[in-house]
């Protein structure tokens, strides 16, 4: 299988969700991902995407496959400069908790969408006149 050649695509599902595409020989894997709602990943994914090709359906991909899959994936999305995490969901509880330790404020909007933000940095007119009202 290492020999083997391979490649990859990305399509935009919608709003938040997309595929990238794995494909070797015959064989496609499409790999659902959607946008992570926390900064230390660019995607969310499951590990169960790597257990059966999306072409030929159904087909099992082996355990052995699946590593060299996966290290490909890695592989890729470093050289895209992405951070793409596979597995379980994080707890988002611990998530917030966890920012709201680093001093980030956390809003819940009425759609119940998360909203987490910074106190904005002093500009640097900001900074001047504050200088200069000494």
């Amino acid at each position: 299988m290492p020999d083997q050649v391979y490649s990859f695509e990305w399509l935009h599902l919608g709003t938040i969700s997309y595929y990238l595409i794995y494909r070797q020989g015959e064989k496609q894997l499409d790999i659902y991902l959607e946008v992570s709602g926390v900064h230390k990943f660019n995607y969310i994914g499951w590990e169960a995407s790597f257990q059966e090709w999306t072409e030929p359906p159904k087909q099992a991909i082996s355990a052995a496959e699946q590593s060299v899959i996966r290290e490909r994936v890695e592989a890729w999305c470093k050289s895209e400069k992405l951070k793409i995490d596979f597995g379980p969901p994080l707890d988002m509880a611990v998530e917030i908790a966890r920012y709201k330790e680093e001093g980030w404020t956390v809003e819940t909007l009425p759609d119940g969408t998360v909203r987490l933000s910074t106190e904005p940095e002093e500009g640097l007119l900001e900074r001047m006149g504050r200088w200069f009202r000494k």
